[in-house]
Parts: C-alpha cells; structure tokens; sequence
C-alpha cells in the first residue's frame, strides 16, 4: 500500500497460481468506500524479480515512482498509478515505452507494463495527469519462470 497521502490509497497484490486456482476471483470493497480495482493475469511469472517501489505526492500534473532493478531478463515491469479523482474528464499518460493495461474510472487508476530484456535497473518511471491532484503508485518486476 502507498500511504503517504491520505488519498489515494493504491494497492498491489501478486499471487502465483497454481493447477488448482477457482475459475473467477471477486474483490469486496466496503460501500463506505470509493475505489476501483482489477485482476491482470500474466503467464509464466514466478513472482517478484526485486522489490516493489512506491511513491506518492501532493497535487500534482505528474507522479513518479522510482525504478526497480531486475535480476533476470525478460522480467515484467508493472506499474499502477492512482490520484484523487473520480473524474473521467482527467486523463492518466503512463510512462513512454510501457503500455496500458487498464484506465479505471471510480477512483481514477491506471495500470501499465513492458518487457524489461535485459537484467538491471529499469529507470524512474512517471506518469502524467491532465490536471493536478494527489496521487500515489508502485513499480514491479515479475520474474520469468
């Protein structure tokens, strides 16, 4: 969880699933509360490549979350970055070279990922929003099996 404002709050889970996984997962989030949220399925990962970075800030046009650094090639870069909106109005630009995955509305959040080739580390990576507000986001690296 990246806490450091007190809104967003965005969240990153990873499980590594095996051979007898149900066929649908479901999240419950309290009616007390405004969010959003999604499942991204990534095929042979074996689970974190480095530890995950996160960052948050104040109102802001941009959000950066530091980069990773991978041990493997062929790692997947994950990223998710949420601000303090429910507006559809406001756009998310993920970073230059990873591709979007998701853009959700509700509480405004979007989740990008690109192929790092070759082990090392990954490069700060920034997102964009088309007007200012709080945010908060996470970097990953899924190792290849």
């Amino acid at each position: 969880a990246v806490t450091g404002v007190a809104n967003p709050r965005v969240y990153g889970y990873y499980k590594v699933a095996g051979a007898s996984e149900p066929g649908t997962y479901r999240w419950g989030f309290a009616s007390t509360i405004t969010s959003a949220g999604g499942i991204v399925r990534y095929t042979g990962a074996a689970g974190l490549d480095a530890p995950a970075s996160k960052a948050s800030g104040s109102s802001a046009t941009s959000g950066t979350v530091p980069g990773v650094t991978t041990s493997a090639g062929n790692a997947m870069l994950v990223g998710c970055m949420g601000i303090n909106s429910g507006a559809t109005t406001i756009t998310i630009t993920g970073p230059p070279a990873m591709s979007e995955v998701w853009d959700l509305g509700v509480k405004r959040h979007e989740l990008d990922d690109a192929l790092q080739a070759t082990p090392g580390a990954s490069g700060d990576k920034t997102w964009s929003f088309s007007a200012g507000r709080e945010w908060a986001g996470w970097l990953a690296a899924l190792r290849p099996l």
